[in-house]
């Protein structure tokens, strides 16, 4: 199991925008060299979902059935072995920037940041809004995630809420992140709930852009992207939905990780295929559920 990492650098967002970028405001904590080796080999963020894949017959289950734990989906052995990989050649896979929509999200995000944070204001939302890099999970080394931003009481510097910012591309995106309350079948449910768990508070900010009429004008925009500030508001609109942290689905996310981990430490201490190893672990756990808790405080 990888050690610890030490406390995540923390920088502080300006609320004043300035429009001259000709100097760095803050340092990059995420999309670097080192966010990237901070996640080699872990179980991470938007990729928490495939984790959690169920076969047909548990997805009858809920997750606070203790027996849904082990009907594991097809997700779950190729995010394990991207892991397992990952861990075996010390070599963290850079996608590049991804797709065109990915692109623009990552484009955009001090955008929607301004209107999130407009919106926490008019809903009487206090605290200071702070950038973070890579925060593993308390009692876990190797999960944890790379929130937008956190929420800080201004007073006695308590961490209160995690901040998760969305950039949506068609009306179908939307519609997944925002037409339905989000649950444990949500786009972006098992990622805000690992942020929360990840930073101890029982409550995430989930904002949501809405889609522009083309990406193009904010992808290739040439000056400083905050100039379109005032067209970003006008077409996308944002809306923020206060989520609610969940014991239960917490528990089970973690119980998963502990299965996964153990196919991993087993595929790399003795080999074979990690097919077999996946399931051995879950027969395991089978006979022996009680030692799934021990990443649970």
């Amino acid at each position: 199991m990888s050690k610890e990492l030490s406390k995540p650098k923390v920088s502080t967002l300006v609320l004043n925008m300035p429009k001259d970028n000709s100097k760095k405001e803050q340092k990059e904590l995420q999309r670097t060299d080192e966010w990237q080796m901070s996640r080699l080999g872990r179980w991470t963020g938007s990729q928490l979902k495939n984790i959690m894949t169920c076969s047909a017959s548990g997805g009858r289950l809920t997750w606070n059935d203790n027996e849904k734990i082990f009907h594991i989906g097809a997700g779950v052995l190729k995010y394990t072995y991207e892991n397992a990989m990952e861990r075996k050649s010390k070599r963290y896979i850079d996608s590049g920037q991804g797709t065109k929509e990915m692109r623009y999200g990552t484009h955009v995000e001090p955008l929607i940041l301004w209107e999130a944070k407009r919106l926490l204001k008019k809903m009487k939302v206090k605290g200071k809004v702070k950038e973070v890099g890579f925060k593993q999970f308390p009692t876990m080394p190797n999960a944890g995630v790379s929130s937008d931003s956190i929420l800080i009481n201004k007073k006695n510097k308590d961490i209160v809420a995690s901040l998760e910012l969305k950039a949506c591309t068609s009306w179908g995106t939307h519609f997944d992140r925002t037409f339905d309350f989000m649950d444990d079948k949500g786009k972006d449910f098992w990622q805000t709930q690992g942020q929360m768990m990840a930073w101890s508070v029982d409550v995430c900010y989930y904002a949501v852009a809405q889609p522009p009429q083309d990406i193009a004008t904010y992808l290739y925009h040439e000056g400083d992207i905050r100039d379109l500030q005032k067209q970003f508001g006008q077409e996308c609109n944002v809306t923020i939905q206060k989520l609610s942290a969940s014991k239960m689905h917490q528990h089970a996310l973690l119980k998963r990780i502990c299965i996964c981990e153990k196919a991993i430490n087993d595929y790399l201490k003795k080999g074979g295929n990690l097919r077999d190893r996946l399931y051995e672990s879950v027969d395991y756990y089978k006979q022996n559920p009680e030692e799934m808790n021990v990443y649970i405080k």
